[in-house]
């Protein structure tokens, strides 16, 4: 039972309860409104459980895996945040955290020398986010996977297909939100600027899009209307 329904038939339990001490007669009319209301929300409920058991099968029979990525600033974290605590059970899977595992040799990601590097980091990761959707959890991962790397990522996972959204607010948005981080551990305005121009010259699909500078909730929102339309899968064509 959905949370709002619960708290519809608790509403009316109590109204009702209300109504029985008073000499007045109950009035069917807001009865009849909420039941109607339930039978709604049972409905569109059942139509997302359909649509999820779709995309479930069109990922193999396993819970989905969605990629939150675009260039620093673009609000990645945030979104990614609010995304997952949208299902459950959830995992959200930090690709930045698995540079950290490094403990000697490290390169800054966004260099040249770094190519190398970031393949086997960004292996580990989706290896990772992949077994915890075969374990059932609908993963969010938040990092940076440009659409020149995807394919490569989908392969890691194991899986047959993710659901992939790139943000891109406009560019000073982005150079804006670096400069004011504070703790962040990156804070490099050229590669800000940089891997931005990555990801706006990779022409993405408008349906892989999101170029808004709306709250996370509300972004949030947007890609989980893709994820159950299944309007974000990467490849599109799956097995």
């Amino acid at each position: 039972m959905l949370a709002d329904e619960r708290t519809d038939m608790q509403c009316a339990r109590v109204d009702g309860g209300a109504r029985d001490r008073s000499a007045g007669p109950i009035d069917a009319a807001p009865t009849a409104a909420v039941a109607a209301g339930l039978m709604r929300r049972r409905r569109s409920s059942a139509g997302t459980a359909a649509k999820r058991t779709r995309l479930r099968d069109m990922m193999g029979g396993v819970a989905e895996l969605i990629v939150v990525t675009g260039p620093p600033g673009a609000g990645k974290t945030t979104v990614a945040r609010a995304l997952s605590s949208m299902f459950e059970p959830s995992a959200l899977v930090a690709g930045d955290a698995f540079f950290a595992f490094i403990d000697q040799g490290y390169l800054a990601p966004w260099t040249s020398e770094a190519h190398q590097q970031n393949e086997v980091v960004v292996d580990a990761a989706a290896a990772a986010a992949g077994r915890l959707a075969v374990g059932g959890y609908t993963v969010t991962y938040d990092g940076v996977i440009g659409p020149w790397f995807v394919d490569a990522f989908v392969a890691a996972t194991g899986l047959a297909a993710v659901h992939y959204v790139v943000l891109l607010p406009p560019e000073p948005t982005c150079v804006e939100r670096v400069r004011a981080r504070v703790g962040h551990g990156f804070a490099d305005l050229d590669a800000t600027r940089h891997m931005y121009q990555d990801f706006a010259a990779a022409a993405v699909d408008a349906r892989h899009l999101i170029a808004s500078t709306d709250g996370a909730e509300s972004i949030a929102t947007r890609i989980l209307q893709r994820v159950q339309d299944g309007a974000a899968l990467w490849p599109t064509h799956t097995p």
